[in-house]
């Protein structure tokens, strides 16, 4: 296999996405609320789903309005992160570390609505 199968073109990634944390806080009555910080800012294309293009489970396919592709990020996870592209956010369903090689992570995402 070629080295370069995996090479990322730095000009296909042209949108700058924060990546976010959720560190719960309390509210008065001790209830968890979610509260956003921004861990890191990167490079990134993000593109519209295709439904024939990822190979996923039925329900995270359905709920998937995007794909960003991102080079890899330590430490992602779908259960902590999310992502910030100016006004818009995007809840991360499910990341892909391609061929394992920490080069570069393929992210379902859904669009919030605000």
């Amino acid at each position: 296999m070629p080295a370069d199968v995996f090479a990322i073109a730095a000009g296909d990634m042209r949108q700058r996405v924060t990546i976010e944390a959720n560190a719960p806080t309390q509210d008065k009555k001790g209830q968890a609320v979610p509260s956003w910080s921004a861990v890191a800012t990167r490079w990134a294309a993000i593109l519209p789903a295709s439904g024939q293009a990822f190979v996923a489970s039925e329900q995270v396919r359905n709920l998937t309005t995007h794909k960003v592709v991102m080079r890899y990020f330590a430490g992602l996870s779908p259960d902590v992160h999310r992502l910030r592209y100016g006004s818009r956010v995007f809840n991360v369903l499910s990341i892909l570390n391609e061929s394992e090689r920490n080069v570069r992570h393929t992210l379902l995402v859904q669009e919030l609505l605000q």
